[in-house]
């Protein structure tokens, strides 16, 4: 072997060696939270990121420690992680580069497995504007139709956004300017049976969105509530 590829060999085995023992680091780590569950509670960033690594991505973390593994699952299940949760290291884009702004924080074109979104980043100031968080996204998310944005998921730990479809047509009242032989069609489109039903109770132009295939759509469900189900309601 030449005397000059020793130095190159005992550089790789060197880098191997750091990179196994970064990794068993991080495995100890990660089962020092969970056998800690009462402080893994009370950490609700790490709590909702473990849980949401562990049933979505169980294959990614290779070790022998299975049973570990087993128990750490069944332990973060009682943090009961909800479904619409997506951590902000799946979705792509420029916090430098706003599209709109206001009061409640700023919107952002962006990426989410390989398809175009927007990002809703909000800020929350007191518990009054968390629980408004909170109120949206479980209605928003439950809203499947044409005639409402979607609502792909948000993350309510760190800097709190909601993930969204995009509407590339933009306000309703900017299109109808356009369009204006269009307007009770858009009208009469907007009216939304659910299996669930709510009031949104905000209901502007700026609420109101056309997307690409044509319909206007709900958006911004920060006051909306469900309907009561109780006679005289």
């Amino acid at each position: 072997m030449d005397n000059a590829e020793l130095p190159r060999l005992t550089s790789i085995h060197k880098w191997r060696d750091l990179w196994e023992l970064h990794h068993t680091r991080q495995q100890d780590e990660f089962l020092a939270k969970v056998d800690n569950l009462s402080a893994l509670s009370a950490n609700l960033d790490d709590g909702a990121y473990l849980l949401f690594e562990l049933s979505k991505y169980p294959t990614s973390y290779p070790t022998n420690k299975s049973n570990e593994f087993t128990r750490a699952e069944s332990a973060l299940i009682a943090l009961k992680n909800a479904d619409w949760f997506i951590p902000p290291y799946e979705v792509e884009f420029d916090k430098f580069s706003s599209f709109n702004r206001g009061a409640f924080g700023k919107v952002y074109h962006g990426k989410w497995k390989r398809s175009q979104i927007v990002v809703k980043k909000v800020k929350l100031r007191n518990e009054e504007d968390q629980a408004a968080f909170f109120n949206e996204v479980e209605i928003w998310h439950k809203l499947y139709h044409p005639h409402v944005v979607q609502l792909f998921g948000a993350c309510n730990i760190g800097k709190p956004f909601f993930v969204c479809e995009y509407a590339g047509c933009g306000q309703l009242d900017n299109y109808l300017r356009d369009h204006p032989d269009e307007l009770w069609g858009k009208f009469f489109g907007s009216t939304v049976p659910t299996r669930e039903a709510f009031i949104h109770e905000d209901l502007k132009c700026n609420n109101i969105l056309v997307g690409n295939d044509g319909y206007a759509k709900l958006t911004d469900f920060g006051l909306s509530r469900l309907k009561s189900t109780k006679k005289g309601c």
